[in-house]
């Protein structure tokens, strides 16, 4: 399971949380009024849309992990500058399609060009109709291309009629009016817009769906509920409500439109209005901040919290060998997530052990290198919850030898000297030496909190031996890193010279911090 694959999942269980507790709580409000569990699946599609954004930013927390702190202690820092030079490239693990995104990319896309269709349809059938009677500055439009009356516009919100609306009574003209503008007033259209995105960003969510539609229900009885409370009797607006579900045929649809005579919900809306027991009245502030609070302290904790099971973490740890079996202390261990390329450094201790714990699962490259030992790598695939071991055999580093004998060559083989030319002769490299170096201090708040960490750095020294283009290259504590660059920027080398002229080279710095007793 690769690292997108992770948030993938890690975003279906956490939507899955919140649809659920909607769902929950409109079922325990089954009794309060249709507006109160409208505004649940408002606040509940809001808190859809958030989730990935306040899953990223906020940190996570632990579950089933306790904080111990640490008394501060004497401050160690190890420093291992490794030359960029002394890595040598080998060839990478094959990485697999990413099929998981990009079958989300192709359903999310269906999703908005269904919505891009339908905002271009009505925009269509707007230039198309016939202007009439405004309702409080609500524009109407009636058209003979639709056969049901709707509201549409998120901005701009217009009504329109069928052309059929002429041949209809004056009083269910009046309480299909009444109808769209209670949409109007409730922003309907706006909160189906969101919704609508909803659906794209989880169109995998078969709940995304259910709560889509019990939405539009919910908005539907909110409306009658609206109607009713103009003084109409639950009988006459349900026998006109049928009526116009049996005379009205089925059109196309657009899912940024909201239509009064739908025929889903159509028995559960007339059960409703022929209810007298039914609440109709509307939440008031208190009940509308209660609702929002309710879902920022259900939205903050479903972000934040993660555990090992469901982040599907796991670690990676082992020995460093030499090649007489010896343990290698201090070797410096990189490992890159090939899913995310992220890398992790860590240092190996005094009995040669070195570990990475919590990283997400996924496919790792494991650089190990240490002075006067061949860079070893291997390939390593974590699952969730796993405990890898990986144990490294560091083999000795090449020594090359040159014996040149030399000989007479014969007479008849000199060659005649003709016009003298020069050669360049090259490969006479002198590598940089670290002249100047100030040692990192361990932040005092990292310390307070029993932080340790690895950092490690990238930079380009100059051809005066400067630190040029310092950049971190694997994630640690804000802190860590701040000393860390800190310090190492204001690092002095004699430059590196080839054929005795300063050139730039690329190196690697380690800065290790560790507490200890």
């Amino acid at each position: 399971m690769n690292s997108l694959t992770e948030l993938f999942l890690s975003l279906a269980i956490r939507a899955s949380a919140v649809l659920i507790a909607s769902g929950l709580s409109a079922f325990a409000l089954r009794r309060a009024s249709a507006s109160t569990r409208r505004l649940i699946w408002i606040a509940a599609s809001i808190c859809l849309l958030a989730l990935p954004a306040v899953t990223l930013l906020l940190p996570p927390i632990h579950a089933g992990r306790a904080v111990t702190e640490t008394a501060p202690a004497a401050v160690t820092s190890i420093v291992t500058v490794i030359p960029s030079a002394a890595v040598t490239p080998a060839t990478q693990a094959p990485r697999r399609l990413p099929w998981m995104p990009i079958l989300w990319v192709a359903g999310a896309a269906l999703v908005l060009a269904r919505l891009a269709a339908g905002a271009f349809r009505l925009s269509w059938l707007r230039h198309r109709a016939h202007p009439i009677d405004a309702i409080a500055a609500v524009p109407c439009f009636e058209s003979d291309r639709i056969f049901t009356p709707m509201t549409f516009g998120v901005f701009r919100p217009s009504i329109l009629l069928p052309a059929s609306h002429r041949l209809w009574p004056p009083d269910r003209l009046r309480l299909v009016r009444a109808h769209e503008f209670i949409h109007v007033q409730q922003r309907d259209c706006l909160f189906q817009l969101l919704m609508q995105f909803a659906c794209a960003l989880y169109w995998y969510h078969p709940l995304i769906w259910i709560a889509a539609a019990q939405f539009r229900k919910e908005r539907e009885c909110a409306c009658d509920d609206g109607v009713l409370g103009l003084g109409v009797t639950g009988p006459e607006y349900a026998g006109h409500l049928l009526e116009l579900a049996r005379t009205l045929q089925p059109g196309p649809r657009s899912a940024l439109a909201v239509a009064m005579a739908s025929q889903s919900h159509l028995e559960s809306r007339l059960v409703a209005l022929l209810d007298a027991k039914v609440k109709r009245g509307k939440p008031g502030l208190k009940s509308t901040l209660v609702i929002a609070c309710i879902a920022a302290g259900l939205l903050l904790p479903v972000a934040t919290l993660s555990g090992q099971a469901q982040n599907g973490r796991g670690t990676i740890s082992g020995v460093v060998y030499d090649a007489s079996g010896a343990v290698n202390p201090h070797g410096t261990v990189l490992a890159t997530n090939l899913d995310s390329n992220i890398r992790e450094a860590a240092l190996a201790n005094e009995a040669g052990e070195y570990s990475f714990r919590a990283v997400p699962a996924g496919h790792y490259q494991l650089d190990v290198s240490s002075p006067g030992f061949k860079m070893h790598r291997a390939f390593v695939t974590l699952k969730a919850n796993e405990s890898y071991r990986q144990d490294i055999i560091l083999e000795i580093g090449n020594v090359n030898e040159t014996v040149e004998v030399v000989g007479k060559k014969p007479a008849g083989l000199i060659a005649q000297a003709g016009v003298p030319h020069r050669i360049r002769v090259g490969g006479n490299v002198v590598a940089a030496q670290l002249v100047s170096k100030v040692s990192p201090i361990y932040p005092a708040i990292a310390e307070e909190k029993g932080i340790e960490g690895t950092v490690l750095l990238e930079a380009v020294i100059s051809t005066e031996g400067n630190i040029l283009s310092l950049k971190v290259v694997n994630s640690a504590n804000a802190d860590l890193v701040r000393a860390a660059t800190t310090a190492v920027q204001q690092w002095h080398y004699q430059p590196t010279l080839l054929n005795g002229q300063p050139v730039e080279v690329v190196t690697t710095v380690t800065v290790d911090f560790r507490l200890r007793p």
